[in-house]
This record gives C-alpha cells, sequence and structure tokens, in this order.
C-alpha cells in the first residue's frame, strides 16, 4: 500500500480494530488489486478528462445507401460460413426499470407477442441464421456482472436458450475495480482508492469496456480466431432493436476490410443527452454530451443545415478478433478508461 500511498486502506488494521477474520479479509481485497494497473487506469482517465480539440466527423454511410442489399448478401454469406458471433453487453440490472433481475430478463409487455429482451435477441439470432441457411446459429457470449451472472444464466437455463444451442450460449462476468476518490480537500493527483466498510475496497463494475478483458481472460478471443470467426457484433442489451448479427452491418465491415465500425443513429436535438461519435484531437472517438460545449453541438452544416454532431452513439459495434486481442492488451494510458462520476456507500 504504501509503494502506492494507500496506507489509508490500512487505518482500521493498524489501529486495532479489526477481527483476525476481518484482517484476511481486507488484506485479500488489498492483494487482489493490480495496483500498479489501477494507477496507470487513473493516469491515463486524468489525461483523458484534460482539455482536447474536439471536431465533427466527416463521412458516414447512411441506411438508404444504395449498396444496402449488396452488404446484406455478404453478411449473410458470413453467416452461412459460421464466421460471425454475437455479444450483448448485459452487466446491468433492470433497477431504474422498476426491476430487480438483469436487464436482459426484463418483459415488453406492451408488444403484441410480450418478449423479454434476452428472448427478443435470442430469436432474431435464430432467424438470421435461417435466412442465412447456416447449419447452426453464431456463437452467443452475454456479457453479464457479479450482480447479475447468476439469474441471467437460470434464465437462460428455465427457457431452454429460446431455441438456441446451450453448447454455444456462453455468459462472461465482466471485471471489477476499486472506486477512486474525488474528494476536493484531497491532492486532486493522488489515486486513492476507497472502502466500502472497514474490511472491503469500494468495488464497481469496470464498464462496457471490460468486454475486451473478460473475452480474452476466458479463452474466447483465441476460440473465435480458431473457428475461423471474422467479425464479432457487439451491442447493449438496452437496445430492444438490436439485431445480433445484423448481415447489413457485418456486410458493410466485409466490404470494407473494417477493424472496428460503429452503428449511430440521428440525434433528435442539440441538447439530448447522448454521446456523440466525433474526433478528439483528430481521433474517432465517443465524445459524452457533458463533454461537447452547448454552442459547439449546436453547430449545423451551412449547406444541408443538419447538425455537425449528429451522429449518436448507441453502444452497436462490429469488430474483428485481433481488434479484441489488441484491445485487450493495449496500455490504458494509450485507450484510456473514461471517468464515471457516481455516488459510493459506505457502511
Amino acid at each position: 500500500c504504501s509503494l502506492f500511498d494507500q496506507e489509508h486502506l490500512l487505518y482500521w488494521l493498524d489501529s486495532g480494530r479489526l477481527s483476525l477474520a476481518e484482517s484476511w479479509e481486507l488484506a485479500t481485497y488489498i492483494n487482489d488489486v493490480d495496483m500498479a494497473y489501477v494507477k496507470a487506469i487513473w493516469q491515463g482517465a486524468k489525461k483523458e478528462s484534460a482539455p482536447v480539440e474536439i471536431s465533427p466527423l466527416e463521412n458516414w454511410v447512411s441506411t438508404n445507401d444504395p449498396r444496402l442489399d449488396a452488404w446484406r448478401l455478404l453478411g449473410l454469406g458470413a453467416i452461412q460460413r459460421i464466421s460471425t458471433a454475437a455479444v450483448i453487453l448485459a452487466g446491468g440490472q433492470g433497477t431504474r426499470l422498476g426491476f430487480n433481475l438483469p436487464k436482459g430478463c426484463f418483459q415488453m409487455k406492451d408488444l403484441p407477442s410480450k418478449p423479454h429482451l434476452f428472448e427478443a435477441f435470442a430469436k432474431r439470432l435464430l432467424k438470421v441464421t435461417s435466412l442465412a441457411q447456416a447449419k447452426m446459429a453464431p456463437r452467443l457470449i452475454i456479457m453479464t456482472s457479479y450482480a447479475t451472472d447468476k439469474d441471467t444464466k437460470k434464465f437462460f437455463e428455465s427457457n431452454n436458450y429460446f431455441g438456441l444451442d446451450a453448447q454455444r450460449v456462453h455468459f462472461v462476468p465482466q471485471g471489477t475495480m476499486p472506486a477512486l476518490s474525488l474528494d476536493h480537500h484531497l491532492n486532486k493527483d493522488q489515486m486513492r482508492i476507497m472502502l466500502a466498510t472497514k474490511s472491503t475496497l469500494a468495488l464497481a463494475p469496470n464498464g462496457n469496456g471490460g468486454i475486451y478483458q473478460a473475452l480474452a481472460m476466458y479463452g474466447y478471443v483465441d476460440l473465435l480466431e480458431e473457428e475461423g470467426v471474422q467479425y464479432i457484433h457487439i451491442f447493449s442489451v438496452d437496445n430492444l432493436l438490436g439485431k445480433p448479427c445484423d448481415p447489413v452491418f457485418i456486410g458493410f465491415c466485409i466490404a470494407h476490410d473494417a477493424t472496428v465500425a460503429s452503428k449511430v443513429v440521428p440525434k433528435c436535438s442539440p441538447d439530448e443527452r447522448v454521446g456523440v461519435m466525433a474526433k478528439k484531437n483528430g481521433r474517432t472517438t465517443v465524445v459524452e454530451y457533458s463533454e461537447l460545449d452547448p454552442q459547439e453541438a449546436k453547430r449545423c452544416d451551412p449547406f444541408t443545415g443538419r447538425l455537425l454532431y449528429i451522429a449518436g452513439n448507441i453502444c452497436n459495434h462490429c469488430v474483428t478478433p485481433q481488434f479484441l486481442t489488441a484491445a485487450a492488451s493495449v496500455d490504458p494510458h494509450f485507450l484510456p478508461y473514461h471517468l464515471a462520476r457516481k455516488k459510493n456507500f459506505y457502511s
């Protein structure tokens, strides 16, 4: 702890107010944390939050592009060759929906078929498999979290995997990270890991970006490469309209030999609270709505009148296994984590 200026974690231990069991518990928590890696993440996130030059994207492809049918055929061909896979980011709980199970278990009762989110995605995967006349459905990998993993697995098992082959449906728990304090009375340049109790660290899921390390850690990147998978379609469980292994999207990637591609939707208004695909210091990335100056967000193309920052990010991406490998091993100084400021409770 002293090497990384985290001596405060030992306060209750040093003051003699922990039992033997609590002392071992605290030691286990601290030993499980890669302090050097967390420090690198902290430094990278701080650098990312520094002022940057933000500019709009110059080019993207519209859904009325005349090449859509050709891309669809390319994508269906890839699905037929079993060279695609789908990943659903489903680590969140349905708390905001008034629902205490994983978000993917939520039932859309206002729709005629009343599907659960996971059910809708599974049936769409079966449908595109049929359209492609493939021998088997693409592998489906679901990123869970420590809070949703057990219930998600139980939900699929109790519903017979909605017709999918259970051997080709996988569950990958995302990792966790220590919560870091941003107290104003402390030195902001110093990383400070927070306690949840006297003998436990405050931990939080490591975000959607944790999918890269999770896939690599559990051997799925190697598995996909060995099976000849060329493209992995990744999207969030929140999106009821998500089409796992969307053939048009996959065909677009094949036609453009893309390493990574993202779907976007036009923003409804400049003040819509959604991140956009834009450029930071010349690099294409997601710019959160809180990072974009309100006046800059209102800028329009002088010829079309369309918003310049219009490409709303919907967390829908298509990547290659090579991209997954690179993303899992990249230095957090180069590909920094995004700071998420949230309340943390101490008991």
